[in-house]
This record gives structure tokens, sequence and C-alpha cells, in this order.
């Protein structure tokens, strides 16, 4: 079968692509460690006693 449709049969692990101008770029920026650091807002948080969902500033 492969050999009657060989050229119809994509056998690429991804069949659709999504590039664009700088993408090897923002990955590797995407890969970088982060500089900040992500503090929690307890006094801005909403039932923290109860629920503790956080508010992250």
């Amino acid at each position: 079968m492969k050999q009657l449709f060989s050229d119809e049969i994509d056998d690429s692990p991804e069949r659709y692509n999504f590039s664009w101008n700088g993408k090897a770029k923002v990955i590797q920026e995407a890969q970088k460690p982060s500089t900040g650091t992500l503090r929690l807002c307890k006094e801005e948080s909403k039932d923290w006693d109860t629920t503790e969902n956080l508010y992250i500033e």
C-alpha cells in the first residue's frame, strides 16, 4: 500500500507546521532561565485562610 500511495502518505511526526520569521530565537529565549520571581500578595488574595486562592503579581 505504501508503494502504491507513497506520494500521498505523510509519515512525518507532525503534519501541521506553525512557523514564522524568528521562531528559533523565540524558542531559545523561552528556554532561558527566568530572571524574575513571582511573589505572593497574601493581602490581595481572596479568602486566603479558607480557599487558599492566590493572587500573584
